[in-house]
């Protein structure tokens, strides 16, 4: 699933790029209503798999990848070819992953939010670490997604917005906790697929943090 995201996200970043920058409203919009119908569609085991993968790549947070291309752009060197396309619009697009990235917080929390707030005791040790990390990286994401739009980035000064927005960092180191907590118990269990996700994930975000 992130690795087909971020293929995805990609593509997505260098082809839309001009016209998001141009006319962003109406895709925050429309991801805000992408983002309600797959978050509010119910749980089944009994869909189609084609239709199972296509609700996965929003609903498990596949769709982080669109974040994860725009701060791996980020490392690159200044004047490279990906740092002239991406960096003007790096700002529209974050906004467009932030409220993409709400349909995994809204569809799971369905679940385990109202399990953390209701009955906490009840929940495994690493989902309960995993739902307090959850909290603080939504704190994280609203703050940065609300700095990014331009109105008011223009009222603070460069400094102070910069240094705020490093908080991207440790969004990201968090989210990999947030990942390895839930992953690797159930790679421990032999569930399909886990063993390779952790192998995955950790390759990523090690690459990044290197870079």
């Amino acid at each position: 699933l992130f690795i087909f995201s971020l293929i995805i996200a990609s593509i997505f970043a260098l082809t839309a790029k001009s016209t998001i920058k141009r006319h962003p409203y109406p895709w925050y919009i429309g991801a805000l209503v992408l983002t309600l119908f797959i978050s509010l569609f119910p749980f089944s085991r009994n869909l189609p798999e084609a239709v199972t993968f296509l609700l996965d790549l929003f609903r498990r947070g596949a769709f982080h990848a669109h974040s994860g291309v725009l701060h791996g752009t980020g490392a690159f060197s200044n004047g490279s070819w990906l740092i002239k396309r991406l960096m003007p619009v790096r700002g529209e697009l974050s906004i467009f992953a932030a409220m993409l990235t709400l349909g995994h917080n809204i569809g799971y929390g369905r679940t385990y939010f109202v399990r953390f707030f209701t009955n906490a005791s009840a929940l495994p040790a690493n989902q309960f670490a995993a739902c307090i990390i959850t909290i603080i990286l939504l704190i994280i994401m609203i703050l940065l997604t609300i700095l990014s739009f331009p109105k008011i980035r223009k009222r603070m000064k460069a400094k102070k917005w910069k240094q705020i927005q490093r908080f991207a960092y440790l969004f990201y180191a968090l989210l990999y906790l947030h990942i390895m907590l839930l992953f690797i118990p159930l790679a421990k269990d032999g569930k399909d697929g886990y063993y390779f996700s952790v192998i995955i994930y950790t390759a990523i975000f090690l690459g990044y943090a290197i870079c």
